[in-house]
């Protein structure tokens, strides 16, 4: 678990951070001397969760929390009882009281990767059920929001993907194609490593000797099939035509 320590006074940074040293599956990637600076590291190095004091200088560490993009849980770290309440208020996962306690620190570490792994578990379920049906693309320095519907075809091009649609529109979109094979309906399949196809662009499908698979979308334009995915293929394609 990424974590990052927020404190104005550097004995005090040190005391956490060897505490968290001995704590398995702690890493401390990062400290910040103040509200300001917390909110730069914290944006750009995306830690799961911030150790944040709350009295410091410039900004402190309620004030903080609206500037942040990325979003990780925060267990408070101070020296003053009074502030629970707006800590919880903030969605604090733990609020804890100066001198830590190595005990206390494991405790609020081990309570951190519980809700850490429910978060993760949310995520993954949500993003088996939700199926993909709008993608944002770029066409030089316009963003368009297409159907994935209208798709024909998906090629891999340097870390975007080229999509061609039904329409004959050639955009670029930053979603990968692990995310389309994943996310997307059942007319779309991924035949190698760099291309997806859409079943209405298939035009034909042949099996050589050696049991390479090749298809032609929209007549003019040949692709291959990897070995590995050739009989998920053939069962899909069969599927499709007799359903």
């Amino acid at each position: 678990m990424k974590c990052l320590i927020v404190d104005d006074e550097s004995s005090a940074r040190q005391y956490l951070a060897d505490l968290l040293e001995d704590i398995e599956g702690a890493d401390v990637i990062g400290e910040a001397k103040d509200g300001v600076e917390a909110v730069e590291k914290i944006n750009r190095l995306r830690p799961d969760l911030v150790f944040l004091d709350i009295q410091m200088p410039l900004m402190d560490g309620l004030s903080l929390i609206p500037y942040l993009i990325h979003k990780p849980m925060i267990a408070f770290v101070t020296a003053f009882d009074q502030f629970a309440v707006q800590a919880f208020e903030a969605h604090a996962i733990d609020y804890l009281l100066k001198p830590v306690e190595s005990d206390r620190l494991k405790r609020a570490v081990s309570k951190a990767k519980h809700e850490w792994q429910k978060l993760v578990a949310l995520h993954e379920k949500t993003s088996r059920d939700k199926q993909l049906s709008h993608v944002i693309c770029r066409q030089g320095q316009k963003s368009l929001l297409i159907k994935v519907e209208d798709i024909r075809i998906i090629h891999k091009e340097g870390r975007y993907s080229a999509i061609e649609t039904k329409q004959g529109q050639k955009l670029l979109t930053e979603l990968t194609l692990d995310y389309f094979e994943n996310h997307s309906s059942s007319t779309l399949f991924r035949i190698n490593r760099a291309c997806i196809v859409h079943l209405d662009a298939i035009t034909e499908f042949d099996v050589q000797n050696k049991g390479i698979g090749t298809l032609m979308i929209d007549g003019s334009t040949a692709q291959s099939i990897s070995r590995s995915r050739l009989p998920r293929f053939k069962k899909w394609i069969s599927e499709k035509h007799h359903g």
